[in-house]
């Protein structure tokens, strides 16, 4: 489906709607988010009564790509524990808020890297042998903060 416009704007229909839909006030655009309404034919309709069409690329929320966790499933680490090694040993991480800030770091840190890793019970956090040389190279200055408030 084309939503251009039937004044022959093409691509000029969408851009002037997303500019018309930056002028509206937060309060129409949050109510307007909130609401599903039918999709409009074309730019014309859509913008005749934008509070009543949802116009893709325009007021419509893009949906959130689901981003796969680098956790590894307790499953998978009890049945392969010899595959794994321990990161962070979790006795050295006290209730200090410092502490707590530099293992949630870390556990972003290894998902940004893409590295597998599993949170071991009450023991702290493992990764597979083959990634511990360059998780423990990535994590040092977390894992340093947690041994000076330890």
């Amino acid at each position: 489906m084309s939503y251009n416009s039937k004044s022959g704007r093409g691509y000029g229909g969408i851009r002037h709607a997303r500019n018309v839909q930056a002028r509206r006030s937060a309060h129409a655009k949050a109510i307007d988010s909130q609401l599903k309404a039918p999709k409009a034919k074309n730019v014309d309709q859509w913008l005749s009564a934008p509070n009543r069409f949802d116009l893709p690329t325009v007021d419509t929320n893009k949906p959130k790509k689901r981003i796969k966790s680098c956790r590894v499933s307790d499953e998978e680490y009890f049945r392969n524990p010899r595959d794994f090694d321990r990161l962070v040993n979790k006795d050295d991480v006290s209730d200090d808020l410092k502490n707590k800030e530099a293992y949630a770091e870390i556990l972003k840190t290894l998902e940004n890297a893409k590295i597998p890793y599993s949170i071991g019970g009450e023991k702290g956090i493992y990764v597979l042998i083959d990634d511990m040389n360059r998780a423990d190279k990535i994590i040092e200055k977390y894992y340093a903060i947690l041994k000076r408030t330890s």
